[in-house]
């Protein structure tokens, strides 16, 4: 049994989602960073190193400066908490991101599955792909339910390790190895939704709608 074939071309990929990719490869040095400055006993550097790198992105995404006071907030925000880190000395604000993030998209996948609502996940695919066979609706409806719980243990296991081990040892799950965590996450579920439904129909033009799609309108 396979995936419907529901794609339709979109052409090739515009400069904009060049610019969205590169942007996102450099929020991902962040983790890097972040645990190379606690490991040298310098953690409150991390949140200001945050900041540069999301200016960064920002930049590349927009092609220029961004024309919303939003973006210019959030950077505020971020090197505000990291100069308060400095200067307290401490690492409340280090340890809140790893935290209340998994926690925040746990409540977004949780949600759905409120009575009268439809899956997350169901939702994603029906955007990504087109409406699914209501045999498939089970499936979905239980890997949002999947996510919805391994977010939430990510997000409880940062605020144990920040209370009980030491700030190394917390670096080294939060920006290390509960990424790996996801990405095996998404892996496996990939191969299992292959094993059951088979390939997508045209890969490429699958993963390119993948990289286009607005997940704000999906929450």
């Amino acid at each position: 049994m396979r995936w419907p074939n529901t794609l339709t071309p979109t052409g090739p990929a515009d400069p904009a989602l060049h610019r969205r990719l590169i942007a996102g490869l450099i929020l991902l040095l962040y983790p890097l960073w972040s645990h190379a400055v606690i490991a040298a006993g310098q953690s409150g550097w991390s949140l200001p190193g945050f900041a540069v790198l999301v200016a960064l992105a920002l930049l590349v995404r927009n092609g220029g400066l961004p024309r919303t006071p939003g973006p210019f907030v959030a950077i505020t925000v971020i090197a505000a908490a990291g100069a308060l880190d400095l200067l307290a000395a401490t690492a409340l604000a280090l340890y809140l991101p790893p935290i209340a993030i998994p926690a925040f998209l746990a409540w977004v996948f949780g949600r759905t599955l409120l009575p009268g609502r439809r899956p997350l996940i169901q939702r994603f695919a029906e955007e990504v792909m087109g409406r699914h066979e209501p045999a498939r609706e089970g499936y979905m409806r239980g890997l949002t339910w999947f996510w919805a719980l391994l977010l939430s243990a990510l997000a409880l296991e940062a605020a144990l390790l920040a209370v009980f081990a030491s700030p190394v040892t917390w670096s080294l799950f939060a920006n290390g190895i509960n990424y790996i965590i996801v990405v095996a996450a998404f892996a496996g579920e990939f191969a299992l939704r292959c094993w059951r439904f088979g390939l997508p129909e045209r890969p490429g033009e699958f993963w390119l709608r993948l990289a286009q799609t607005d997940f704000r309108r999906l929450g």
